[in-house]
């Protein structure tokens, strides 16, 4: 299972305490390799605030409104953090109410009738490369990403919305949950919405224009000397890399049986949940540091191309709307 492979064998290399799997599975079907905008906002919701007090249903979590949340795609993304060490960022970060992740590439293909407004908000003046939202990573205040869940869940499920100025319908050929966030960016940002244009936090596999470089042990942003706390492989190339780039973090690693996290709101195991992972307990990889001042192990170069030369292809991998 990639949430195993990528995802929970970071995870637990890493220390990553508090992990917590929602949505895996909805209605009985697994929902391992796609969900749909919908489905993601209701799950979100219902991690973030819980069920309604009337039906009886337990909840998953208990967030308080001040608590830091960090929510990521589940299925492409790996870290490279503790949580003490992402806190620690967030915190030097200015603590910002909803931290979202940056990428090359401008997505969906709808949001590009709108490349101006990015110049508006200040990006086309960033030096880095990751200038545009990408909502598959973000980190915040639980009480800024539930009001947000709430609007974005009720646009999608109504098409009517009390705070209907940053986002209209009729201007989107589809619903999608990078779209939606991307408005409540451009259209007079009401939440705080700020972008990892330095991939403090989340560093995005799709087209990157820049290297990434191996050092004992870690994925480097070399731009900004940044060991990347979360890996995400968005979109159909982005996947593609990650089982290169998870081999040059873990190698053979598979994760420890004794490392536990939440699968909607339930005490699990991996070998509850990963078929793959063989009976025993694995040993954390142990990692032989270079000389100081010798090369890196491995630079991963990626195509130097420009965000419109991008592969058309959608996030899951399949074709994307046709540009025009």
């Amino acid at each position: 299972m990639v949430l195993c492979r990528f995802l929970l064998d970071t995870a637990a290399a890493s220390n990553l305490s508090s992990v917590h799997v929602v949505g895996l599975t909805a209605n009985g079907t697994h929902l391992y390799h796609s969900i749909s905008t919908i489905q993601k906002l209701m799950v979100l919701q219902y991690a973030l605030e819980g069920p309604d007090p009337s039906s009886g249903m337990r909840p998953w979590a208990d967030i308080s409104p001040s608590d830091v949340v960090m929510v990521i795609d589940a299925t492409d993304t790996m870290s490279q953090l503790t949580s003490e060490e992402f806190l620690q960022r967030y915190l030097d970060a200015g603590a910002p109410v909803f931290h979202v992740s940056a990428e090359v590439n401008i997505w969906p293909p709808p949001i590009r009738n709108y490349t101006h407004l990015y110049d508006e908000a200040g990006v086309k003046s960033v030096p880095l490369p990751n200038k545009y939202l990408n909502s598959g990573c973000f980190i915040g205040r639980a009480m800024v990403l539930k009001k947000y869940v709430q609007d974005a869940k009720e646009f999608v499920t109504t098409s009517a919305m009390s705070n209907s100025s940053w986002l209209f319908r009729q201007q989107v050929n589809y619903v999608d949950d990078q779209g939606v966030m991307s408005f409540a960016y451009l259209m007079g940002n009401p939440y705080g919405i700020s972008l990892d244009h330095e991939s403090a936090f989340f560093y995005s596999l799709y087209c990157a224009t820049e290297h990434l470089v191996l050092s004992c042990g870690a994925i480097m942003y070399n731009l900004t000397s940044t060991k990347v706390g979360i890996l995400h492989g968005n979109g159909g190339e982005g996947k593609a890399r990650l089982e290169d780039v998870r081999g040059g973090i873990l190698g053979d690693y598979k994760a420890d049986l004794e490392f536990w996290f939440l699968v909607d709101g339930v005490v699990t195991r991996p070998g509850d949940v990963c078929v793959d992972v063989p009976p025993m307990v694995v040993g954390r990889p142990v990692v032989q540091c270079p000389p100081a001042g010798s090369q890196p192990e491995h630079t991963y170069t990626t195509r130097s191309v420009a965000p419109e030369d991008c592969p058309a292809r959608g996030r899951d991998g399949k074709p994307s709307v046709p540009r025009g």
